[in-house]
């Protein structure tokens, strides 16, 4: 059985100190809002996704975890 873990993902952390919502974001970043969802939530997303989110909130692709997973 998988436990989730209480620790927020590095995006979510990011994305509140940023002040924006999984909407701004996704806007900003040029993706689907359900791709912040996913990657906040541990799912894989693309690196280009991974990339294009990092950009987005001024970060490298490595700061927020690989192919985002935590």
């Amino acid at each position: 059985m998988s436990m989730k873990s209480s620790v927020p993902h590095p995006v979510r952390i990011r994305r509140f100190m940023n002040g924006l919502s999984q909407d701004a974001l996704a806007q900003k970043a040029g993706v689907c809002r359900s791709e912040i969802s996913r990657l906040e939530s541990g799912f894989h997303v693309s690196r280009r996704v991974l990339c294009m989110v990092a950009g987005a909130l001024g970060s490298s692709p490595e700061a927020l975890g690989k192919d985002g997973q935590k």
